[in-house]
């Protein structure tokens, strides 16, 4: 596996601590019964452990839950891949409990570590998967808090700033991102007001040609041991 069989489309790196484990199994197969849905977009996913391909096939066999899953099973015995993600246990010889939304050019778009006791959760990826792509779709737009797809978006600007109000607070009007100057002010035709908040307009995802957004790059090492379960 190299960069290039991953680059040039979504891409989401699920690391986890260990084969035959307790938490561990309840992610892998969350994430096996949404797999057709976070494939639609585009997305490829890559379970990551420090295990062998071998294990992989010994637990495969063994266990009904991931039995099912049809994504690829990296194993990563020499702990490379891990490394490059900076989330290897070293002590340990295991990986964290990390997942990584890494954009078709390469470019890591968001990043969750979780403690050893506590699991995630697939369908809130998918979630994010679709904001990320959204806004690499949009430029000039962001996804607010509990966004999904198709809800309303945020047009940052100088005169939005200390107008933004939580949705589960109780502001001056029912259920809003904005409180009514705001509002006012758009109605009144301040043009850096008009698309402060914008719906989605269709569930196609072009190409933004920015690419300043996140410092972060993945690399990915050139030869790795990989399990395909199908």
């Amino acid at each position: 596996m190299t960069d290039a069989d991953v680059l040039g489309r979504w891409a989401i790196f699920f690391f986890y601590p260990a084969d035959f484990t307790f938490v561990c199994p309840t992610e892998l197969g969350d994430v096996a019964d949404l797999y057709a849905e976070l494939q639609r977009p585009n997305v490829e996913i890559y379970s990551v452990s420090t295990d062998t391909h071998l294990t992989h096939k010994a637990w495969h066999d063994s266990s009904d839950t991931i039995r099912k899953i049809e994504y690829t099973m990296i194993g990563d015995p020499t702990g490379t891949v891990t490394r490059n993600f900076e989330i290897m246990r070293e002590t340990e010889g295991l990986a964290d409990r990390g997942t990584f939304i890494v954009d078709p050019d390469g470019i890591i778009q968001a990043i969750e570590i979780t403690a050893e006791g506590i699991g995630r959760n697939a369908a809130d990826l998918l979630r994010r998967v679709k904001a990320a792509q959204y806004v690499r779709a949009h430029p000039g737009e962001v996804c607010p808090a509990k966004w999904e797809q198709g809800g309303k978006t945020l047009a940052p600007s100088l005169a939005l700033v200390g107008k933004i109000r939580s949705q589960t607070t109780r502001p001056r009007f029912q259920a809003g991102v904005l409180d009514h100057s705001v509002k006012d002010a758009s109605r009144n035709g301040n043009p850096m007001l008009d698309d402060a908040i914008k719906s989605e307009p269709s569930s196609h995802f072009e190409k933004s040609p920015d690419r300043s957004r996140s410092p972060h790059r993945w690399t990915q090492a050139r030869h790795l041991s990989r399990c395909t379960i199908s």
